[in-house]
């Protein structure tokens, strides 16, 4: 069975972004999607997955 959510840390490893990063981008609320069951966070794979397809940079010049 394949999975659909992965953990804080799963998301950290995947995506090479600090635990303390995804903490911030929830408590502003401009990161990826994420579910919160009983006190734990959860991001769905597929989704976030998109996320970050959808705000990868291929150079300087897109920053604004």
């Amino acid at each position: 069975m394949e999975a659909i959510y992965m953990t804080e840390k799963d998301a950290s490893i995947r995506y090479s972004y600090s635990k303390f990063w995804f903490q911030r981008c929830r408590w502003s609320g401009e990161g990826p999607p994420f579910i919160k069951i009983m006190g734990r966070v959860l991001y769905p794979i597929k989704e976030t997955d998109e996320w970050f397809k959808s705000h990868t940079i291929n150079s300087t010049s897109e920053i604004k």
